[in-house]
């Protein structure tokens, strides 16, 4: 009765965990393809999006330690706070892209969701105090290790599947791959065996075990102290300044910081009971704890000398949190180390208090305490107004495209500074250029070469622009990143028609009805041949996918000189092609030739 009762119970759970995980699935799905299109408001979606995602992560992570009953209700605490955060800094931006494409705040996010799951964990246990430090550690690890085995049976679920699709194919049966074409069942698949692989390892303690793992990671103690070491008593050697050269080394600091934090957290276990290795062990243990706030005190200058140079900017805020987070663990480390006998129990103590300041830091920065953006886009402003940074230094294109609203608050005045500054032409050519530049590699290489810049003024001089009106708009399409196809342009306009005239003309005209402003086809002699390249200033300037204008049927040597004078005349129409298209929903699909 007893082993049928047990083997009910975990059939019951794995019914359940299925579920869950089926509903996770199916709600992804929901939230990624259908309610972008459903819901305009872009702050509500980020609060469904994140709460969704959050709650649904949360649970499968408690699911284990804890009774489902408990875990359902107590998975929506975090999760609703991390969702009401994001929302809180989605209102920094204007569009989703912003948001989602800043990983600092999706990072931000992930702590405030994550690191409190243990805490919750221990606070729920009977007899266990919420800073018990055996539970967190043993939870902590837990919960990586079981979602990264349920992700990894996933993929191989997938894997299995795949074979089977193929294998009965040769049979000529196609069900399983009928089966996943529908939209929604791939999402519902996935988090089924996720559910069930979850449900399966916690019906097995040891096999979640991080002991192995843990053991692993000890072996990296010696070496990673030997390195830091060595590199420690190198730098004042070496000097300084030549660790500080062109390039700032802050990464590689604060990644091998967090290195040796995570070693440190491995080499002084759960508790002392947890600690039977070897006296060499602890001892680089305790040598790890005492050379990081070196590591981290380092990559904070590395972090100074930059933003002297540079200014601020949100990834060198969040790699100066970062910094500051290092040195905190250090420093708390090499206290304990230093005090002697007992050591390992008060790193342990710090360890718990400094999850809770990384959450703490986490909700501040997707609040306007911390509004990295915010604060970076003010520097860029005062270094421009002070002179530390000049007209050719300072950052229009990612304050107008990555720094969300404050960004475009900073540019405005900017805006209103470049009347009467010392270099007020150039300051405006470059905030035209950051409004057009495709991207910020495009704005940062707009050559300066006199030959280039002469190419293009004599393209100014010779081009025909069709309606004359247009002529003032020369350069919101000729710009001058793109060199190569600027010397293409003028060899075509210097390959007069028999009648003297410039081989290319410029038509501005409204070509996308459903697209605001007007874009225009730069038509051009090419080897005696009629070429054309469409080009779209805004919102930002790009050329089309298709660089070439097709035309049909194709013109002959003998037709291009008529055709380019017929268009500088004017001698045209616009209107819808001639050309039937192929319509599935919001998209066309027409023959290119």
């Amino acid at each position: 009765m007893a082993g049928s009762a047990g083997e009910a119970a975990r059939l019951a759970r794995r019914a359940a965990l299925g579920a869950i995980g089926t509903a996770a699935g199916l709600a992804g799905w929901v939230l990624v393809r259908q309610l972008p299109q459903r819901i305009a408001d872009p702050q509500l979606y980020v609060l469904l999006l994140a709460f969704t995602a959050g709650y649904f992560t949360a649970l499968l992570a408690l699911v284990g330690p804890l009774r489902l009953r408990a875990a359902l209700p107590w998975a929506a605490v975090p999760a609703g706070i991390a969702a009401a955060l994001l929302g809180w800094a989605s209102l920094r931006y204007d569009t989703l892209d912003e948001l989602f494409g800043r990983p600092d705040a999706l990072f931000a996010y992930a702590i405030v969701l994550v690191l409190p799951l243990p805490y919750l964990v221990a606070a729920l246990r009977p007899g266990v105090g919420w800073r018990d430090y055996p539970t967190l550690f043993e939870e902590s690890w837990g919960m990586v290790l079981r979602i990264a085995a349920a992700a990894v049976f996933v993929a191989i679920a997938w894997l299995a599947a795949m074979m089977s699709n193929e294998l009965l194919k040769l049979v000529g049966i196609d069900l399983i791959g009928r089966l996943m074409r529908i939209d929604w069942l791939p999402a519902a698949f996935s988090g089924l065996v996720g559910g069930l692989a979850l449900a399966t390892i916690d019906e097995l303690p040891g096999l979640a075990s991080p002991a192995l793992l843990l053991r692993l990671l000890r072996l990296l103690i010696l070496p990673v102290l030997l390195v830091v070491a060595v590199f420690v008593a190198a730098v004042p050697v070496q000097g300084v300044g030549s660790l500080f050269g062109a390039l700032s080394p802050a990464a590689t600091l604060l990644g091998i910081g967090l290195a040796m934090l995570l070693l440190v957290a491995v080499g002084v276990d759960a508790d002392d009971r947890a600690v039977r290795r070897g006296a060499v062990t602890l001892a680089g243990t305790a040598g790890l704890g005492l050379l990081l706030p070196v590591v981290a005190g380092l990559a904070l200058e590395a972090l100074r000398q930059r933003y002297g140079d540079a200014g601020l900017s949100p990834a060198r805020i969040a790699a100066g949190v970062a910094g500051g987070v290092l040195l905190a663990y250090g420093l708390a480390y090499a206290v304990a180390v230093l005090r002697g006998r007992g050591w390992r129990g008060r790193l342990r103590a710090a360890n718990g208090w400094m999850g809770l300041v990384l959450v703490a830091l986490a909700a501040a920065w997707l609040s306007p305490l911390l509004d990295a953006g915010r604060l970076a886009a003010a520097d860029q402003v005062a270094r421009l107004e002070d002179g530390r940074l000049g007209v050719e230094e300072v950052d229009l294109w990612t304050l107008r495209h990555d720094w969300g609203r404050a960004g475009r608050a900073a540019l405005a005045r900017i805006e209103a500074l470049a009347a009467g500054h010392p270099d007020e032409a150039r300051l405006r050519e470059r905030l035209a250029l950051s409004a057009q530049a495709p991207d910020r590699y495009a704005f940062w290489d707009v050559p300066r070469d006199p030959v280039i810049l002469n190419a293009r003024a004599q393209l100014r001089a010779l081009m025909p622009v069709v309606p004359p009106e247009a002529v003032a708009e020369f350069d919101r399409y000729v710009l001058p990143w793109y060199a190569g196809s600027v010397a293409s342009f003028l060899d075509g306009c210097k390959d007069l028609t028999p009648s003297g005239r410039p081989g290319c003309v410029l038509v501005v005209h409204d070509l996308v009805p459903g697209t605001p402003g007007n874009e225009a086809i730069l038509f051009y002699k090419s080897f005696g041949l009629l070429r054309g390249e469409v080009i779209v200033p805004e919102p930002v300037f790009r050329r089309a996918d298709a660089a070439e204008v097709f035309s049909i049927p194709p013109p002959d040597f003998a037709e291009t000189d008529a055709l380019i004078e017929r268009l500088q005349d004017g001698g045209f129409s616009a209107g819808p092609a001639r050309i039937n298209a192929i319509t599935i929903g919001d998209r066309q699909f027409t023959v290119p030739f």
